[in-house]
């Protein structure tokens, strides 16, 4: 199989909230040289349901694979009881992917994925991490 670069713009719909406890506000992960990271292991749950909402593609987001560290605009999230940094406007992802998933057929999965599913540690139940792809190329 062979691999092409991609990079998106994700235009967030629901913030990405901070899941590393800290003072005095829980954190997003961050890489040794400052950079967010969004942990590899949130993906493949995002891409298996919206290829399978789409009922095409499953086998080939399988190849997906997303560079570990975005960049992001962070901002905070307060809720009822914690203050929180997130993610909350455009974060830009690079990733590869299978020559075979097209970038447009691979931004119907993530877009379906993002508006049922999201990127958060608290998953769907939640209703966190939802976002658009702006753009993929």
């Amino acid at each position: 199989m062979s691999y092409s670069t991609a990079s998106a713009v994700l235009e967030m719909t629901t913030p990405i909230v901070g899941w590393l406890p800290g003072a005095p506000r829980r954190r997003v992960a961050r890489s040794p040289g400052g950079e967010v990271v969004i942990p590899p292991g949130w993906w493949p749950p995002l891409l298996n349901f919206g290829a399978s909402a789409l009922g095409r593609f499953q086998g080939l987001v399988r190849g997906v694979k997303f560079a570990a560290t975005v960049r992001a605009e962070l901002g905070v999230f307060r809720g009822e009881d914690f203050e929180a940094e997130c993610i909350d406007r455009l974060m830009v992802v690079e990733m590869v992917r299978p020559d075979e998933l097209e970038p447009h057929r691979l931004k119907e999965v993530l877009d379906m994925g993002g508006k049922y599913i999201g990127l958060a540690p608290q998953r769907w139940a939640a209703g966190l991490g939802r976002f658009k792809v702006i753009d993929l190329t």
